[in-house]
């Protein structure tokens, strides 16, 4: 009980420190920093072409993902949980089920694709992983990167083992909501609360462990985070604009028929 208290002392104390940190930190000078290295770096061309890069590279490097669980039929039931998770989480409904059955049956004939197909494949999807790469130490001014070959073999082990990870993730959270002895029978609204929570802390950490360990320079924690939690607030924002765009601004077969 006693480490208990003394716990939620350092907590209370950690609390009030970060809270008189944001009451005494220089925005104005922040803010100004940030825009002058915004222009400097010339970021929003930089955003833009990420952008473009993205839109060429995202379905190689899904189908890629996928096609994961395409070759091990033992992941079969994590796949399912993992396309579910996509459908609650990245973009409304009425989209998402449509370009991830196309998604899902592209991944299904990757398997008979000839070896150059894969290899252009494989090549697709580590040219995005290589861009990020790039572009991040470009923005963290790194004149000397890592090396091509470690960098291919770290990308190549997330492409292989992250979407197992996040598949297993959505899995124990579908048994968490449909188990009969699961907390959502008990708890469904603090139950729907944590685990919105859990997915904005894991986008959160991703984006953090991105900005620590993709830059070739040593990137304080606390600064990969106020990254990362910047980056989640953004992506939740944007999930709201767009699932309100849909709904409110008609649709092209409502104009036209």
């Amino acid at each position: 009980m006693s480490k208990l208290i003394d716990l939620g002392g350092k907590v209370g104390q950690q609390v009030a420190l970060l809270l008189q940190t944001l009451r005494t930190w220089p925005w104005y000078e922040t803010l100004r920093t940030l825009r002058q290295r915004f222009r400097e770096d010339r970021l929003g061309l930089t955003a833009g072409s990420l952008t473009f890069t993205t839109l060429i590279a995202l379905v190689p490097l899904f189908t890629l993902m996928l096609a994961v669980f395409t070759a091990f039929p033992m992941f079969s039931s994590l796949q399912g949980d993992l396309e579910r998770f996509f459908l609650r989480s990245l973009v409304p409904d009425n989209i998402a089920r449509p370009v991830l059955r196309a998604l899902t049956e592209f991944a299904g004939k990757a398997r008979g694709m000839g070896t150059l197909g894969l290899v252009l494949l494989v090549a697709t999807a580590l040219a995005l992983m290589l861009t990020i790469d790039r572009t991040l130490n470009a923005i963290w001014r790194v004149r000397q990167p890592r090396p091509l070959a470690q960098r291919v073999l770290v990308y190549w082990a997330a492409l292989t083992l992250g979407p197992l990870a996040l598949g297993l993730s959505a899995s124990l959270t579908s048994y968490a909501l449909s188990g009969p002895r699961g907390f959502a029978a008990a708890v469904p609204d603090n139950l729907a609360f944590l685990l919105n929570a859990l997915q904005f802390f894991l986008l959160a950490w991703g984006m953090a462990a991105l900005f620590h360990y993709v830059p070739n320079v040593s990137v304080r924690w606390r600064h990969a985070w106020a990254g990362g939690v910047f980056v989640a607030l953004g992506v939740e924002a944007a999930q709201r604009a767009l699932v309100w765009y849909v709904n409110s601004v008609p649709s092209f077969s409502a104009v036209y028929g």
